[in-house]
C-alpha cells in the first residue's frame, strides 16, 4: 500500500497527490475528470473515467496440446473471470474436435456466441448484461433447481425409475449455468466497484451470494450422485424399513436446505442457528442407515452407501449456508 500525505490548500480544500506512474498508465491529462466511488466502509476508489460503460477485456487462449476437456475447463474459467472476448487460437488448423468443444461451451453458458471463425482461430463474445440476472434471483433460482433435482433423485431411488434418474443427471447443466453466472458477476464486482454500485450491492453481499451458490451447486452434484447410484442398481429388493429411513433422512435434509435459504433472505441468525442445531438428530438417523447398509449384499451396498453420503452432504451444505447467513448477519447487525 502506498501512503500519501493529505495537504490543505486554500481555505477549505484537502488534496492528495496521485502516483505519476498510474497517471501515465491511465493516460490522464491535466484537466481530465476522474471518478470517485464510495462504499459503506468509507473507502473511496478512484477510477480513471466516469464513463458508465463497461471496460471490455479480451483473453487469448493459445492452443498447444490441450485435450478438448482441458480446453473446456479453460473456457469456463475465462468466462467466470469476466472476460468479454475469448479468442481460441492455434498455430495451424484447429482440430474439429476442438471446435466442437468450443460450440458445446457456447451452448452451456448464458449470453455467449461465436462471432468469428477462421482456419486457426475462433472468437467468442459474452453479450450478457449483469443487470439481467441479479445474484439474488440467481441464488433463488439455483435453490429451486437443485432442490427439484434432489427430490426427483430420491423419488427415482424409491421407485426404481431410471429414466427419471437420467433426467436428474441431465439437469445438472442448468445448475452449473446459473452458478457460473453468479460466480462471474462476483469476480467482475471485485475487479470493478462501479459494477457493484450499478447493481446496488456491496462486495460483502456479493461474497455471501457467491458462497451460498457454491454450496447449492454442490448440493446439485449430490442429487446427481444419488441419480447415478440409482442407474447402477438393478435389484430393488431393498428392505422397506431401510427405504423408509432414507426417505425420513432425505426429507430432513431438504427441510434444512429450505430453512437455511429462508434464514438468509430473512436475515435471521436465529433461524440459521435452528438449522444447524437440527443436524444432530439427522446424524443418528444416518448412523442407523449406515448400519443397515452393512447387512446388504456387496454390489448394492456400495451404491446405497453413496446415496447415504449424498443425503448427509446435502444436510451439511445446508448448515454451511446457515453459517454464511450468521456471518453476514453479524456484519450487517441483523
Amino acid at each position: 500500500m502506498e501512503t500519501r500525505k493529505v495537504q490543505f490548500t486554500g481555505n477549505s480544500t484537502f488534496t492528495i497527490s496521485l502516483p505519476k506512474d498510474w497517471i501515465d498508465k491511465m493516460g490522464i491529462r491535466r484537466g481530465d475528470v476522474v471518478g470517485l466511488v464510495r462504499d459503506n466502509r468509507g473507502t473511496i476508489t478512484i477510477t480513471p473515467s466516469i464513463d458508465a460503460r463497461k471496460d471490455y477485456r479480451s483473453k487469448i487462449i493459445n492452443l498447444q496440446k490441450e485435450s478438448p476437456a482441458h480446453l473446456e475447463r479453460m473456457l469456463i474459467g475465462t468466462y467466470i473471470m469476466g472476460f468479454d472476448t475469448i479468442i481460441v487460437r492455434a498455430k495451424e488448423r484447429i482440430d474439429n474436435a476442438v471446435k466442437e468443444k468450443v460450440r458445446l461451451f457456447t451452448r452451456s453458458v448464458t449470453g455467449v456466441e461465436i462471432v468469428e471463425e477462421t482456419i486457426n482461430s475462433v472468437t467468442i463474445k459474452d453479450l450478457s448484461d449483469p443487470m439481467e440476472l441479479s445474484q439474488e434471483k440467481g441464488v433463488r433460482r439455483l435453490h429451486l433447481i437443485v432442490r427439484s433435482m434432489a427430490v426427483d433423485a430420491m423419488d427415482a431411488f424409491q421407485k426404481g425409475d431410471q429414466p427419471l434418474a437420467i433426467d436428474v443427471i441431465n439437469r445438472d447443466s442448468d445448475a452449473d449455468r446459473i452458478y457460473w453466472i453468479i460466480m462471474k458477476e462476483h469476480n467482475m464486482m471485485t475487479r470493478d466497484p462501479r459494477l457493484a454500485e450499478r447493481l446496488k450491492m456491496t462486495i460483502e453481499e456479493s461474497t455471501s451470494y457467491f458462497q451460498i451458490a457454491r454450496y447449492l451447486e454442490r448440493i446439485g452434484d449430490h442429487g446427481v450422485q444419488i441419480a447415478r447410484a440409482v442407474t447402477a442398481i438393478t435389484d430393488y429388493a431393498i428392505p422397506k424399513e431401510l427405504m423408509h429411513k432414507f426417505e425420513l433422512a432425505h426429507n430432513q435434509a431438504l427441510k434444512m436446505l429450505d430453512g437455511s435459504i429462508s434464514a438468509y433472505f430473512k436475515g435471521s441468525a436465529e433461524d440459521a442457528n435452528d438449522v444447524i442445531d437440527g443436524r444432530d438428530s439427522l446424524k443418528n438417523l444416518l448412523r442407523e442407515i449406515s448400519i443397515s447398509i452393512q447387512k446388504i449384499k456387496a454390489e448394492e451396498a456400495v451404491q446405497l452407501a453413496l446415496i447415504e453420503e449424498s443425503v448427509r452432504r446435502i444436510a451439511y451444505y445446508a448448515t454451511d449456508i446457515s453459517e454464511v447467513t450468521i456471518n453476514y448477519c453479524m456484519l450487517t447487525d441483523k
